[in-house]
This record gives structure tokens, sequence and C-alpha cells, in this order.
């Protein structure tokens, strides 16, 4: 285990390979799809992305145990795998608008990482991409986590009541329990 007193140095090593290993590979993986499979190149897109900020989070994590000379190092490969994760999420909806989830993870880490969003109308590109997605579909689920956190990205905050439909729709539809709790 890596949390509290049970995590180690080696503990976090041997993670922190596997998941580089992991990264390589799925880099690899994306450029070898046939650019015409637009669905595949966005999730092995946005997988490479989401690895990406577990690696982050875990070199954040690994950045306050061992040893205090080190602490910076992991701090900054931890930013700059979150960095990473933005350029992903990025590429991937701006390859694609209509890849919704894509957009939001761009948004949201846009929002952690600066306290704003790089283009103020991708806010509203992502949520009508992710309303169509819904609209289209009666079993489509995502889109609706999407929806939820597009209003929960709302700068004034406003959307919170739009955010809690969003997530009682996803449950209604019978969304696998791993896309409720995620």
């Amino acid at each position: 285990t890596l949390i509290g007193e049970e995590a180690s140095v080696e503990g976090f090593s041997r993670i922190e390979k596997e998941l580089g290993e992991r990264l390589a590979a799925l880099e690899l993986r994306l450029k070898r799809i046939d650019k015409h499979r637009q669905d595949l190149i966005d999730e092995c897109g946005g997988l490479l992305a989401s690895a990406g900020k577990r690696l982050a989070e875990l070199l954040f994590r690994r950045s306050v145990i061992g040893e205090p000379e080190l602490r910076q190092h992991y701090a900054k490969a931890s930013r700059d795998a979150l960095d990473k994760s933005l350029s992903c999420y990025r590429q991937g909806f701006h390859g694609n608008i209509h890849s919704h989830w894509n957009g939001v993870q761009k948004l949201a880490l846009e929002a952690a990482l600066t306290g704003r969003f790089d283009d103020p109308h991708d806010r509203n590109i992502v949520r009508r991409a992710a309303e169509l997605s819904r609209d289209a579909d009666s079993n489509e689920f995502w889109a609706l986590g999407t929806l939820a956190e597009i209003h929960l990205l709302d700068p004034d905050q406003s959307e919170m009541d739009l955010a809690r439909d969003a997530i009682r729709e996803l449950k209604r539809r019978k969304a696998p329990p791993h896309a409720v709790e995620s």
C-alpha cells in the first residue's frame, strides 16, 4: 500500500516503473492506430492522459516521503506529468470536438493548473457535444458524467442543480457502478 505510514520508497518506485511502462505502451499504440479510426484515437489518447494523471498523483505523493533532497524533484515531475496529460486531452479534444470526455478532462485540468480555461468557448462546445451524445442514445451514460462535470466547472457555481440532475439521470439509466462512482 502507498497510503500513510505503510508507504515505502520501494513501493512507489515499483508502481512508478509499472506506470511508465503502461504510458510507453499507450504512446506506441496511439502511434499505430489507423488514422481513420477516430474512435480508437480518442479512446487511446484519453487513456494515455488518464494514466499520466495517475503518474502525477503517484509522484506528488512520493514527493512527501523519503529523502528531503528529492522532494522538489518529485513535485516538479508530478507537475510535468499533469502538463503532459493536459496536452494529451487537448490534442484529443481539438482533434475531435465531439469527444466530450477528452474535452471536459482538458477543461478540468486547465482549471486546476491555471485557474481558468484557455478558451472559455470550449465549455459550451463540450456541453453541447455531451448533450447531443446523451440525446442520441437512451443507453448512453458517459455523456451524463461529462454533463455533471461540466456543470461543476461552472465559474459562478450556478449550475449545481444541473449537475445533480445529470447524476440522477446517470443512475436512472442504470450505468455500471464504476461509471457512477468515477
